[in-house]
């Protein structure tokens, strides 16, 4: 899964990147397995981590927008994921 990286000086291939999780993600979201689960929410990890070093610093103001909306696909992902991986029955209710 982390053969290629995008050059961090090309803004397509660093969209195409996080566009091309977010994509996975939803895949695997919407296969609605435990273990399909726990895979969307490492890709939308790795949407989120696997930009330049704008993104993994988080200076939002130098990011172009078009790349920004992704990235806020993929934190809502990870938090669907997470959230899709909670079990009431069986979690604890303190925590």
């Amino acid at each position: 899964m982390n053969t290629w990286h995008p050059n961090e000086q090309e803004e397509i291939e660093l969209e195409l990147n996080v566009e091309l999780w977010c994509r996975l993600v939803r895949l695997a979201i919407s296969q609605k397995t435990n273990p399909m689960q726990k895979i969307a929410l490492y890709c939308a990890d790795v949407a989120i981590k696997n930009g330049d070093e704008k993104a993994r610093k988080r200076n939002y103001k130098k990011i172009p927008v078009t790349r920004l909306r992704w990235y806020a696909v993929a934190e809502a992902l990870y938090g669907e994921a997470l959230y899709v991986l909670l079990d009431r029955q069986k979690q604890e209710k303190e925590s």
